[in-house]
């Protein structure tokens, strides 16, 4: 069984790519998507990715991340493929988890892990028990870089609406992501094993201050819920939390998020 990280990087993130990449491994493959604005960054290619056999670089103008995990994976021929950003660092144990549970489940379509940060804490609170897609505890998140899956042309693709450099929404393709495959009938089981050391900065953490991440929240919901649905979960989320902020503007960017993906 062969591992294939995609890393996805932007414009001037290319340069710390090389820091990411572990000795070689004959089980182990890597591909680099490097999107960019400008074909000036063409030139900052680092010459060490183009010196490894076990290193497949794409390279194409454009914006978004969700594209940009969809080019990749439209790339990759790995059994298995890891999502990875330009800030990730790994340890070969890692690698020996994920395909430990993948050779051990053959039935298993996804796989979602935890992550720690450069300083060697939780990315944010994890359960200690696996468990089925279905039945994720209220409250918790998935975090892209923690996700893993066959590849599959039964997958769904990203929905280019969501994530960082979309037009209107900031955050939320991982949920959607996840929520369809399940939707779709794919295993998808979370597991307590730690997979990837990333920046301690996620957009989760911004929702209070990025109306692109309240938007997000709202379209998120309304994808999973309708627009009911979503529109009635919106209105408790910012009676909740009206002492972080303002519950009338979070309560409008959330529906604005809402009537944007119903467009």
């Amino acid at each position: 069984m062969t591992l294939e990280i995609l890393i996805s990087t932007y414009n001037e993130g290319i340069l710390k790519v090389p820091d990411i990449i572990l000795p070689f491994n004959e089980r182990i493959k890597w591909l680099v998507c490097f999107q960019y604005s400008d074909d000036s960054f063409i030139r900052q290619i680092p010459s060490e990715l183009n010196n490894r056999a076990d290193v497949t670089l794409v390279t194409f103008k454009g914006k978004g991340l969700s594209q940009n995990r969809n080019m990749a994976i439209a790339h990759a021929t790995g059994d298995v493929l890891l999502l990875a950003d330009d800030d990730a660092r790994f340890k070969s144990v890692y690698f020996d988890k994920i395909t430990q549970i993948f050779s051990e489940d053959p039935t298993l379509d996804v796989a979602c892990f935890q992550a720690l940060t450069h300083e060697g804490t939780s990315l944010h609170p994890y359960p200690n028990y696996s468990f089925d897609y279905k039945d994720t505890p209220k409250g918790y998140w998935y975090n892209s870089q923690e996700i893993a899956f066959r590849k599959s042309s039964r997958l769904p693709l990203f929905d280019t609406r969501f994530g960082i450099n979309s037009p209107k929404l900031g955050c939320g393709e991982e949920e959607v992501f996840l929520w369809q495959a399940h939707e779709q009938g794919l295993s998808v089981r979370y597991f307590p094993e730690v997979i990837v050391e990333t920046d301690a900065t996620t957009s989760r953490y911004q929702f209070y201050t990025d109306k692109r991440m309240q938007r997000a929240k709202g379209a998120v919901l309304c994808i999973m819920h309708g627009p009911s649905g979503a529109f009635l979960r919106c209105l408790k989320l910012a009676i909740v939390h009206a002492l972080k902020h303002n519950p009338i503007s979070l309560l409008w960017h959330m529906t604005y998020g809402i009537i944007y993906i119903r467009l």
